[in-house]
């Protein structure tokens, strides 16, 4: 995306050439204005954290006479936590400047005319510099009732890299006519708003980890329909947890979890949608297709590619769909991630602490687990509660009103590494 800062703007400079001419008892006047040149500053720039040198470029830069350009590059705003000193950063159509920390960088490039004098206007060029622009995922859309509590139910997506944590910014983009619903917070993690008109609310999620504005971040958007007092609402499917077997054991599938909001029967279809490479499973070597937990046996280990499953439910009248994963090896089984929480709704006033059991964690091949990780993924803007950690234990004093959202994974002796687990604790006043 361009920058225009107009608050940066320099002045604008018109010349005027003015020729005369003149005898024979008879005078004239006549001038031309000389154009400004363009300045182009290139396209914004997002390199990866760690980069020693960011080049700029104002090739693209240009008059209408093609005159002759001299260049002045200013590195007009930076991150806070940077060393770098605002001002000149070179007189040439390309320079080369080195970021000394993460965040956003915004430099600006003035051409003029050698002959004519004539400035152009700043152009501006952002860097960003990190491993990646934070990315919202918003959650599935959500069908609901009139007159109901919804809750939004975004992904956790902490920074892979650095662990730093994320604040979350909704906004409701559209709403029905005559509908005053509201966020109970918008920097909740999963905030909540009461559906009063039927129809579609469609809702925006950004997210960033501190280093750029909200408004800088890609966002996500979810729709939440509110159906008429009494409609059929669609069921939801579950097809169960990931799951990592070794070649040839039997794979149990589970479809279980699906539910009818309204309470009528369901009806279930699995289909394998994708297989490993050299596999010649298909649905028929699924037990029972139709039922709620067929199972199959693997005809592969250790490939690339997993196998895919596909459930579909529905009630007769309305359905829905979800997936599951499995990976077959010919040895180890990943350890399983699992907390028990003391609290998930805790008393700001009363200075509640929580604290966090990942005893529960265990290896499938019933290996040592070897190391616990814990992370604070989210918390309130403003929040400075740290989570404490011992092995299997961890504890937290959440110090503002609002959620805190904590994951565990576990890695067992032959180093493979669990799912996360989450909970998500929330601090009132």
């Amino acid at each position: 995306f361009k920058k225009k800062l107009h608050v940066l703007a320099f002045a604008c400079m018109m010349i005027f050439l003015l020729a005369g001419c003149g005898g024979g008892g008879g005078g004239g006047g006549g001038g031309f204005a000389v154009l400004k040149p363009v300045s182009n500053a290139g396209t914004d720039q997002s390199v990866p954290l760690g980069t020693s040198a960011v080049t700029l470029s104002g090739a693209g830069s240009y008059t209408e006479g093609n005159e002759t350009l001299s260049y002045v590059w200013t590195l007009v705003s930076k991150p806070t936590a940077s060393a770098l000193t605002l001002g000149e950063l070179g007189v040439t159509a390309s320079v080369v400047f080195s970021p000394d920390v993460a965040g956003e960088y915004v430099c600006s490039l003035v051409v003029m005319g050698v002959a004519s004098g004539a400035s152009s206007d700043p152009d501006f060029i952002t860097v960003f510099i990190g491993d990646s622009l934070p990315k919202a995922d918003a959650g599935e859309d959500i069908v609901t009732r009139v007159g109901k509590m919804v809750t939004l139910n975004p992904a956790i997506l902490p920074n892979p890299k650095t662990g730093s944590l994320l604040q979350y910014q909704w906004a409701i983009l559209s709403k029905p006519t005559g509908s005053t619903a509201a966020l109970n917070n918008v920097n909740y993690y999963n905030p909540s708003f009461v559906a009063d008109v039927v129809g579609d609310y469609i809702l925006e999620l950004r997210v960033t980890d501190g280093s750029v504005e909200f408004s800088k971040t890609p966002p996500d958007t979810v729709t939440v329909t509110a159906l008429p007092v009494g409609a059929n609402l669609p069921p939801v499917a579950d097809a169960g947890a990931l799951q990592n077997i070794r070649n040839q054991e039997k794979v149990q599938l589970d479809g279980s979890g699906s539910s009818d909001r309204d309470g009528d029967p369901l009806n279930y279809s699995w289909h394998i949608s994708n297989v490993p490479d050299g596999s010649s499973i298909t649905d028929n070597n699924l037990s029972d297709a139709h039922s709620v937990a067929p199972f199959f046996f693997p005809d592969t280990a250790d490939s690339a590619d997993p196998y895919i499953l596909v459930l579909t439910v529905d009630d007769g009248d309305l359905w829905d769909s979800d997936t599951v994963t499995i990976w077959t090896s010919s040895n180890n089984q990943l350890p399983v991630a699992y907390i028990v929480p003391s609290a998930t709704t805790v008393s700001i006033a009363a200075g509640t602490g929580v604290s966090l059991d990942g005893s529960g964690s265990y290896d499938p091949d019933l290996y040592v687990l070897k190391s616990y990780t814990w992370k604070l993924l989210a918390k309130p803007t403003g929040a400075t509660a740290t989570l404490t950690t011992n092995g299997s234990a961890a504890a937290i004093s959440p110090d503002l009103v609002g959620q805190y959202v904590v994951s565990l994974f576990v890695t067992d002796v032959n180093d493979g590494n669990s799912d996360s687990y989450t909970v998500t604790i929330t601090a009132n006043p």
